[in-house]
């Protein structure tokens, strides 16, 4: 379209920059600044791309006259200096990288909504540990005596935010007898609220009880409605293949998940909670109630300690052949040992060809540049260099790190 809008271009620069074809993506971004030549959105993406190819002083100079652009946002402030953190961080430049980290934060809590946003997480939080609090071993050797027969091989790759599931799913992607899907929203934005909304209308809340009342008639359906998504999300059927789900952050909404799905298996990624911190406070999440709780470094910690706790107890109540943990630490440290021991455990024949993507060019999470990247130690024991500013709030994870194994 000789015509086309300048939203076009910026979203087709968004999703080459995504799939590293930079070139291609620099001249995307290009043909729509020459339309839209103040737009903050365009020149953040745009500086990302000049940073990736090298052009380093470009993109800072870029990323400068952004900031000193009158009528730009709140919000595509603080993205643009968001930007700019994780582009000092990745040069060594740890104090200003963390001090440009703070004004993006600021921005982000004096952008309005967010008392809002956080009544609601707070509300979903109650949700979550009222079901956590309240499952116990019986209610899961209950639901898995109820199990569906031949049912799809499912596994659900999920852990606190940041912890590595990106890489990993990279590697398990690689076998022939897996199908990866990244990110997508299928269980929490449809599964879950579907198949608990008559407990939750009769009720008013949610808790272990509405979980475990679900019927069997809404299990049958809720199972055969989730392959359904994930399906269409692929273009094509999983057949006797296992379907791999990366969603980190599921942890608490594992009870209604099992309890549709008893035999999906759980991997649950793991990581120096101290790293998860740090990597999770400097990601970019748009605003909702769910990334609020990523504003301040303290909420972080809190936000990270609850994904824990909720994992901890869980585990102690799940069958043991029914979950594996994976370690970060481990995959960076051996990926071929660590690969292969998860696919042992999977039951799966042989091993995947070459240790690549099968060709899924696009990933949704966050974390996608990483994953296009080759297995690197730096991102480990990250935390030290903002030590000073976690010191306060390291006893809040110090329980949880004894209790995983990690020491701080």
């Amino acid at each position: 379209m000789p015509q086309a809008s300048p939203k076009v271009y910026l979203e087709l620069a968004d999703l080459l920059e995504r799939a590293s074809q930079y070139e291609e993506a620099h001249e995307a971004v290009e043909r729509c600044l020459a339309v839209d030549e103040k737009s903050g959105v365009a020149k953040e993406l745009k500086a990302r791309i000049l940073h990736a190819c090298g052009e380093k002083e470009e993109s800072f100079r870029l990323l400068h006259a952004c900031l000193n652009q009158d009528g730009v946002p709140k919000v595509e402030l603080a993205k643009i200096l968001n930007t700019w953190a994780r582009m000092l961080d990745s040069e060594g430049a740890y104090n200003e990288a963390f001090d440009k980290l703070l004004q993006s934060k600021e921005l982000l809590r004096n952008a309005g909504g967010v008392g809002s946003m956080d009544r609601a997480n707070q509300v979903e939080n109650a949700r979550l540990s009222a079901m956590v609090v309240g499952v116990n071993s019986s209610h899961v050797e209950s639901w898995l005596s109820e199990a569906e027969e031949g049912q799809t091989r499912q596994v659900l790759l999920t852990g606190a935010p940041r912890s590595g599931t990106t890489l990993i799913e990279r590697f398990l992607d690689s076998h022939e007898e897996v199908v990866a899907v990244d990110e997508y929203n299928a269980l929490t934005g449809r599964i879950i609220p579907s198949a608990m909304r008559k407990g939750f209308q009769s009720t008013g809340g949610i808790d272990i009880g509405v979980v475990d009342g679900i019927d069997r008639r809404e299990r049958k359906m809720s199972a055969k409605l989730y392959l359904k998504l994930m399906e269409a999300y692929l273009g094509g059927r999983v057949g006797d293949k296992y379907l791999l789900d990366k969603n980190p952050g599921l942890t608490g909404h594992l009870p209604a998940i099992l309890r549709m799905m008893p035999n999906m298996k759980i991997l649950y990624a793991l990581r120096n909670p101290m790293d998860v911190v740090v990597s999770s406070f400097f990601s970019w999440f748009p605003g909702n109630r769910m990334s609020v709780e990523y504003f301040t470094l303290e909420s972080t910690v809190k936000r990270v300690s609850l994904e824990l706790e909720f994992w901890l107890k869980l585990r102690g109540v799940l069958p043991t052949a029914l979950w594996r943990e994976t370690r970060y630490e481990d995959t960076v440290g051996d990926v071929e040992k660590e690969v292969d021991g998860i696919f042992d455990w999977l039951g799966v024949t042989g091993r995947g060809a070459e240790r690549e993507r099968k060709g899924q060019v696009y990933v949704n999470s966050p974390t996608y540049r990483e994953a296009s990247k080759p297995i690197y130690t730096s991102s480990q024991d990250r935390w030290k260099n903002y030590e000073k500013h976690l010191h306060e709030l390291a006893g809040n994870l110090q329980s949880r790190c004894d209790q995983l194994g990690y020491s701080i």
